[in-house]
């Protein structure tokens, strides 16, 4: 196939499929909504929730393997966050600085769920009361939004609904939910999408 383009005719990339195969063995729990970025060293690293275990629980935390052998082994998990609450869709890319940003956004639907248990094992609901017991109505609910992160170093900045930033310990938390992974990295801005977040540039 041939694609017509600023009048050259360019030849649609190749690719080859590879067989699927698993690379973390852990059955018991639900993995999902994952991310998979190839830093410019070469390294590839997908991000994704783990430690789950269904679609919608209070158990999720967001996780990352890597591979320096082209994906033909990958690392044990890392967990990169885990807060109180339900940690859901995991968005990852490398900024110009080589820097690793994380994203997510946090849920409280298990509540729900919860509140309306009937006939459960005895163990998993006393494991699902564990973590609501864990924190108090206000403490869940100042967590809810779409939270960036950089796995391995502190944050300087925190983005608010208005998209100022002020001075803030980690992590940044925006008062949206924003599922989609960032973007897009330019030396002095990274742009998130949809709610499009945007770093001030870097002071010298």
């Amino acid at each position: 196939m041939l694609i017509r383009r600023h009048s050259f005719l360019l030849a649609a990339p190749r690719f080859e499929r590879q067989p699927i195969e698993t690379i973390s063995h852990q059955p018991g729990y639900y993995h999902a909504w994952p991310t998979l970025i190839r830093r410019r060293s070469g390294e590839l690293i997908g991000a994704y929730s783990g430690g789950r275990e269904h679609h919608v629980c209070p158990f999720g935390r967001l996780e990352l393997t890597r591979s320096l052998a082209e994906s033909r082994t990958w690392s044990c998990p890392q967990i990169a966050m885990d807060t109180p609450i339900d940690d859901r869709d995991a968005g990852l890319c490398e900024a110009a600085s080589g820097a690793l940003l994380l994203n997510t956004f946090t849920s409280l639907a298990y509540e729900k769920i919860l509140a309306a248990a009937k006939d459960w094992d005895p163990a998993r609901l006393a494991r699902w009361r564990a973590v609501q017991r864990a924190t108090i109505p206000a403490q869940r609910q100042s967590l809810l939004g779409a939270i960036f992160s950089l796995p391995s170093a502190p944050l300087l900045l925190s983005i608010t609904s208005s998209g100022s930033a002020s001075p803030s310990p980690p992590p940044w938390l925006a008062r949206h939910c924003s599922p989609s992974a960032p973007l897009d990295t330019t030396p002095r801005r990274l742009v998130a999408t949809p709610s499009s977040y945007v770093l001030p540039p870097a002071r010298p």
